[in-house]
């Protein structure tokens, strides 16, 4: 008995890593998918609109869709399961997707409307791929997988305008190859979904060994904290669709492409992408409550020439460095700088490989003067002007 309990772990925790894949590429699709609306669907419902001032109702739709479907959408998983849950969140993609293309051949703004409104459908289902995530994954993972969920929407986030873009001319009609890429985002995410994913046992439950009965909805608003999180979510939500809904219209308004504001969606969507960073704490410094400035690198290592940062003086709007030319001759050298590693500067053009600069005593040489400097190595330089 003891080996076949251990035989079912085994084959809970490949199932759980494989959860985690599906479920990564499945946020990537859905990423995709909703881009598209959100680059596109302000712009085709002013095309359809009968009255310009309900241009915006479809993108609304979305929005107000998947929030009313939400609860539903978390009651129905818990009778039919994640699995078929999502499933049915991708088919109705997929509708929504072939309706808002067939209401943009018969130029219907009410019926592109259902199809936007599908597609918000989608997203209450699609919103729970990250919690599905961390089922059967102890605690000390759950945060790792989350993270790796959200991290498959990353590249969705940058190609799905781009999608939108390209696909806008597919056919004679405007817009409506865009809508079909969202029918064929949804049906490859019904597909994975039904394929890869397999329902799991949350970690906790299993520990328990019978399911725990949930928290009445009520017990959970009394709470001061998921008050203070449904106005945050509530105030956060009407100023991202006041802000989204307008922006693909303004931007074609101000004589911008569509490609223009396929890349102001881009933004967008990469600056929602939570991120999780962890650190040591050696000496206390951190505490809750604290606010920091963190700067994350966006490259790959490369070679670069450094100098010691108190090397680099100011010209009023220009940064030079001395140099000790030919015959030991003070040379004013005009620098362009790149970012600040530890006490290094980047210097990226004005000096050379090899060159001398002057590190210490540099308000009391002039240019032209020649000096007997003494060459010291830059980690001695750093240490020198540390005192």
């Amino acid at each position: 008995m003891q080996h076949d309990g251990q035989k079912a772990r085994e084959r809970q925790k490949t199932s759980s890593r494989s959860n985690v894949a599906v479920l990564a590429i499945a946020q990537g699709l859905f990423t995709a998918a909703i881009a598209i609306d959100l680059t596109l669907t302000g712009l085709t419902g002013y095309q359809l609109a009968p009255d310009k001032s309900l241009a915006t109702l479809p993108f609304a739709l979305i929005t107000v869709a998947g929030a009313i479907a939400t609860y539903f959408a978390s009651t129905l998983m818990q009778k039919i399961g994640r699995r078929r849950g999502f499933v049915l969140g991708a088919f109705t993609c997929a509708i929504g997707g072939s309706i808002s293309v067939w209401a943009v051949f018969l130029n219907s703004f009410w019926l592109f409307c259902i199809g936007t409104a599908a597609v918000g459908i989608f997203q209450a289902f699609a919103q729970y791929y990250r919690l599905a995530a961390t089922d059967s994954e102890p605690d000390d993972r759950k945060a790792r997988a989350i993270s790796l969920v959200l991290a498959g929407g990353v590249i969705a986030a940058i190609l799905g305008p781009l999608l939108a873009s390209w696909s806008t001319h597919l056919f004679d009609t405007l817009f409506a190859g865009s809508y079909l890429m969202v029918c064929l985002l949804g049906i490859a995410s019904a597909a994975l979904l039904w394929l890869g994913y397999e329902d799991a046992l949350p970690e906790s439950l299993e520990l328990h060994g019978h399911e725990q009965p949930p928290r009445k909805l009520l017990t959970i608003f009394r709470q001061p904290v998921s008050l203070a999180a449904l106005a945050n979510n509530v105030i956060g939500g009407v100023v991202m669709m006041f802000i989204m809904t307008a922006t693909p219209l303004a931007a074609v308004a101000s004589n911008h492409s569509i490609n223009d504001g396929a890349s102001i969606i881009q933004w967008h969507l990469v600056g929602t992408i939570r991120m999780r960073a962890r650190f040591d704490n050696t000496d206390g410094a951190m505490v809750p409550g604290l606010y920091a400035r963190v700067k994350v690198g966006g490259s790959e290592p490369y070679a670069a020439l450094l100098i010691d940062d108190a090397a680099i003086g100011t010209d009023q709007d220009k940064r030079f460095v001395l140099v000790v030319g030919k015959d030991d001759h003070i040379v004013y050298r005009p620098v362009a700088l790149g970012n600040l590693q530890g006490n290094d500067r980047i210097i990226t053009s004005g000096l050379e490989e090899g060159e001398r600069v002057v590190v210490g005593g540099i308000q009391r040489v002039r240019p032209g003067e020649q000096v007997l400097g003494k060459i010291i190595p830059q980690s001695d330089a750093q240490a020198r002007n540390a005192h």
